[in-house]
């Protein structure tokens, strides 16, 4: 998020010694003091006493890159010596002031601050739907600057602050005709900003606005007081919200209305059902499909906040950008096409989760086929599957919003049998399918406040190997062995058997399906 550069120039009249500090290639996020962390994430400042850094670093065993260690409080020169080649050899990008560590913290405290409001300007003015103007005049107040946006070929679009004096001739004939912006900064070159000073002493800030490698426009700030602000930041802020918003006024096939919306209508409603049909309508979308075919579905719980979904979809565009994309029936539905068959697609679950988490979104990623009759199939079974994966998550799955059908897919199969099992039975006792060594188990936590059931479970999918169930349960290996000698002797059965073995894992499914999706409680 901020640039130690930028820390370090409003740190630069208590700095002792600075280390190459061009080694952190990415924006620094927060800031915590050095504790004996059992290690240093990249991306982060970390604050103390030389003395105390020196003894603690040498313990860490694992660091990674960009991290960043600043001090505060005297040191001595032999330990200043030290502690600057033990960072050299560990990689930590090192820097000593006078100040002492907690004033250190403070002032980090106070810029990132800064930046956060910055962000949060941004985040706001994206989440209320604003136009190019709003986010132009954002910049120019958190600039107090002039702020352009400039066509590609630029031309002026939007003006904020003080541009009176700023013509589009005076644009062209004072600055862009004294440096070949398009050459410096372009999506091809990978250079999305850049920055110059005229003779006058006046700087000028530029900022490419592209996504998917597309120019959509530029913008521009003019500083003629020179100010001591982040512009790289604030003009990135700026470009990324209006590239989004440009985007939305062209992504005219991601609405309910488009090919795409209306191709999943009419196969829902079997409108479309045989193979030649299908393919017609596929060939017919803006991402012909290829060999095989994977649907997506992400879908929104009730939120305080407003889910803009033309948002969202944006984002989804620019990571999936040569695959079809709709907003349909209340979710967004994205269906991805391959060239050959994959197990385990690879998404940026990370990047995915930050998108969905400030709207409590989830997502589910489906299997893939080739048969082009099966397609309205996916789309039920992956919908059906985010439904259930929300409220049945598996305890690995605790801190993610990235669901995959073939790890609910025994639930989907419970669910669905649940509903005939009703209609047949006029209830919902499902228990009976089960195993009843499992229900005795189940009985006996709840009388002794146990979790036999959830160890055998996990002891179970793991194949019997007590060191990974140990992992999974967050428990001692010695604690699992104790427990599942205890399943034994209370059921009175062995675990060797397989057949046994699917029982109980099925069984333990249906329970936690009964208690946790039912809300039912199993009877004493």
């Amino acid at each position: 998020m901020s640039k130690l550069s930028f820390i370090l120039e409003k740190m630069r009249d208590s700095i002792i010694y600075k280390a190459n500090i061009s080694l952190i290639e990415n924006d620094l996020d927060s800031m915590e003091f050095l504790e004996r962390q059992p290690e240093l994430v990249g991306g982060r400042i970390y604050v103390a006493r030389p003395d105390e850094a020196l003894e603690i670093i040498p313990g860490i065993m694992k660091i990674e890159k960009n991290a960043a260690l600043i001090t505060g409080g005297a040191a001595d020169a032999s330990v200043l010596g030290e502690l600057k080649k033990i960072c050299a050899e560990r990689g930590i990008v090192l820097v000593c002031t006078k100040l002492s560590p907690y004033a250190v913290g403070n002032a980090i405290n106070s810029i990132m601050y800064d930046y956060q409001k910055q962000k949060q300007r941004f985040l706001e003015a994206g989440l209320n739907g604003r136009d190019l103007q709003n986010f132009v005049s954002i910049a120019a107040e958190l600039t107090g600057c002039p702020v352009f946006l400039l066509s590609p070929s630029f031309h002026i679009i939007e003006c904020a602050g003080d541009c009176g004096n700023w013509t589009e001739r005076l644009i062209k004939s004072e600055i862009l005709s004294k440096d070949d912006i398009p050459g410096r900064m372009s999506a091809d070159t990978g250079k999305v900003y850049y920055n110059y000073e005229d003779k006058q002493g006046r700087r000028f800030y530029f900022h490419l606005v592209e996504q998917g490698g597309e120019a959509l426009a530029y913008l521009l700030a003019i500083d003629e007081s020179d100010k001591e602000l982040d512009y790289e930041y604030i003009m990135k802020l700026a470009a990324q919200n209006v590239a989004l918003a440009i985007a939305r006024f062209k992504q005219q096939d991601t609405s309910p209305t488009s090919s795409f919306a209306l191709f999943l209508h009419d196969i829902v409603e079997q409108r479309v059902m045989t193979a030649p049909e299908v393919l017609e309508r596929l060939e017919a979308l803006p991402h012909p499909p290829k060999q095989r075919r994977r649907i997506i579905v992400v879908m929104f719980e009730d939120s305080k906040i407003p889910v803009p979904y033309e948002f969202i979809i944006a984002q989804f565009r620019d990571m999936f950008p040569e695959h079809n994309i709709a907003f349909f029936r209340g979710v967004i539905v994205i269906l991805i096409s391959e060239d050959e068959r994959i197990f385990n697609v690879q998404i940026d679950e990370k990047r995915i989760n930050e998108i969905l988490a400030p709207y409590n979104g989830y997502m589910c990623i489906g299997h893939s086929t080739s048969d082009l009759t099966k397609i309205r199939t996916q789309y039920l079974l992956t919908r059906h599957a985010l439904v259930v994966a929300k409220k049945l998550r598996h305890k690995k799955d605790q801190n993610t919003r990235v669901f995959r059908f073939g790890e609910y897919a025994n639930y989907v199969l419970i669910d669905m049998f649940a509903h005939r099992y009703q209609e047949i039975h006029g209830n919902n006792d499902i228990l009976y399918l089960g195993h009843p060594a499992v229900i005795k188990i189940t009985r006996y936590d709840r009388q002794h406040n146990n979790n036999l059931r959830d160890v055998l479970y996990s002891y179970l999918i793991n194949d019997r190997n007590l060191v990974r169930t140990a992992e999974a349960m967050h428990m001692h290996r010695n604690t699992v062995f104790y427990k599942i000698n205890q399943i034994k002797e209370l059921i009175g059965m062995d675990l060797e058997d397989g057949m046994l073995q699917q029982d109980f894992i099925m069984t333990c499914q249906i329970i936690s399906y009964y208690e946790d999706y039912l809300g039912e409680t199993l009877r004493m």
